[in-house]
């Protein structure tokens, strides 16, 4: 199957061209991106190092967020525009999610945190799945959620976790490795809490996720293919009658 994947819900985001779970070739892009135009050269450098033509990919895997409003929906524009026009499959994955699946934590629960700006995190609790849960999560390494995604100030996410946990669960925290401010909560938080920084470029992850979704039957629709935005952007809240 081959897949492409795209993530500009950042300014470490990027595409890569996989063979299943193996990647074929990847561009990442680092820092402020105007992905409206860095989206399109980056599929079309792409295209060029692999051979690989748009008509042949069988799945689009697009990051849905949360992250930047207007890097989501280019993103996510591109990713319906190409599965509607080839009749192609497109799936939308949580960036959240795909943070839990690139660390690989050890323990019982993960927490995957994002800084939302406005001194504020986003924060999405997972908790391992079993095989007996009957859904997409469920295979092998799976995380199924806890929790849909939320956005909170550094020290509401001690109360959020009380609510969440289990007393004697065990808990890693999962931050990209170059995201200072998600990074910063280590401190704050109790220090049984294990912390596990990931790679900055989850586009593989993106892409396994969505690989494992179609293969499990998952159902799909391009309309499935929505913004996870968690907090209303500026323009929204700012709006008056």
């Amino acid at each position: 199957m081959l897949i492409l994947a795209l993530d500009t819900a950042s300014e470490w985001g990027g595409a890569g061209i996989f063979r299943d779970a193996e990647c074929l070739a990847a561009v990442r892009r680092e820092g402020p991106a105007n992905y409206s135009v860095a989206l399109f050269e980056m599929v079309e450098e792409l295209r060029e190092r692999t051979g690989v033509q748009l008509r042949e990919i069988d799945l689009f895997a697009v990051a849905n967020g949360p992250g930047s409003f207007t890097g989501i929906r280019v993103g996510l524009a591109a990713a319906q525009g190409w599965a509607a026009a080839f009749e192609t499959p497109a799936r939308g994955v949580s960036v959240l999610e795909a943070l839990i699946e690139e660390a690989h934590p050890e323990t019982e629960y993960a927490l995957a945190v994002l800084d939302a700006r406005r001194a504020e995190v986003y924060a999405g609790l997972f908790r391992r799945a079993s095989a007996d849960e009957g859904d997409s999560a469920a295979h092998e390494g799976g995380w199924a959620v806890v929790s849909e995604g939320v956005a909170l100030q550094p020290r509401g996410l001690v109360s959020y976790l009380e609510r969440q946990l289990p007393g004697s669960a065990s808990l890693t925290c999962v931050a990209r490795e170059s995201d200072t401010a998600a990074g910063a909560l280590q401190e704050p938080l109790p220090k049984s809490i294990h912390w596990k920084k990931t790679s900055d470029f989850l586009v593989p992850a993106i892409a396994r996720l969505a690989w494992r979704d179609q293969l499990e039957g998952k159902p799909f629709s391009i309309q499935d293919v929505s913004a996870y935005y968690i907090r209303r952007c500026e323009a929204e809240m700012n709006w008056k009658d």
